[in-house]
């Protein structure tokens, strides 16, 4: 191979690895018409039909999400033809990790809270994402550990991996702290508005809690 040609080829071989990896990360999930009606993909339907009648585009939300669900497998058939002949070189070039961007921006964020209870009252030692003098404050804002309880806990039914991060947190926290016999991790749904909307309380999405002699029973016959 000339001197000359190699650099071609290696700048050939990089830019397909990038296409690969936007095309990868480019937010195209397989739609069903279930997952269009609930939560903020409902709002976002409702959103979008509205602007489209305002635009002059007469449609109905169901049209909306039919024309939607159908464009999403048309798009992913597209997507899976151009990623069939990079599957080799993704393989051998150890890329095949996904990393989906952002769809949808969510207004109804999830936010991990963390309390513990002392002589039968609760005190709050966490409350995502404040940076503050507490045990685990490295750890839970670090970004892999927000995806546990972020994919786990913020969404409408609870994941068995939070189930188990519950477990870990408490574990630490009657590590550090003999004065707690109880804990409380939970996800409170938190509201971003507008300027023209009315401000909302936060309100518990999920909750689960810990009291130290059952978890220390749980560890102990998990250990055998």
């Amino acid at each position: 191979m000339s001197a000359e040609l190699w650099p071609k080829i290696r700048a050939a071989l990089i830019a397909a690895l990038l296409l690969s990896q936007c095309i990868d990360a480019t937010p195209m999930p397989v739609l069903r018409k279930d997952h269009l009606e609930y939560g903020k993909a409902k709002r976002e339907l409702r959103n979008w039909t509205k602007m489209l009648n305002g635009m002059g585009v007469e449609t109905s939300e169901q049209q909306v999400l039919a024309k939607v669900v159908a464009l999403s497998k048309q798009m992913q058939k597209i997507r899976s033809k151009v990623m069939w002949p990079l599957r080799p070189l993704r393989k051998l070039a150890g890329v095949q990790q996904k990393w989906k961007m952002f769809a949808v921006p969510d207004k109804r964020p999830g936010r991990l809270v963390l309390a513990a209870r002392q002589n039968g009252e609760w005190h709050e030692l966490y409350h995502s994402p404040e940076k503050k003098s507490f045990l685990l404050e490295e750890q839970l804002f670090h970004r892999r550990v927000r995806a546990i309880y972020d994919d786990g806990g913020d969404r409408p039914r609870i994941r068995a991996i939070f189930i188990r991060f519950a477990d870990w947190v408490a574990w630490n926290i009657f590590q550090e702290y003999p004065q707690y016999d109880a804990v409380m991790v939970r996800i409170d749904k938190s509201y971003v508005e507008l300027p023209n909307e009315e401000p909302q309380a936060d309100r518990l999405l999920h909750q689960q809690s810990r009291g130290r002699q059952a978890l220390l029973e749980k560890m102990s016959r998990m250990a055998r």
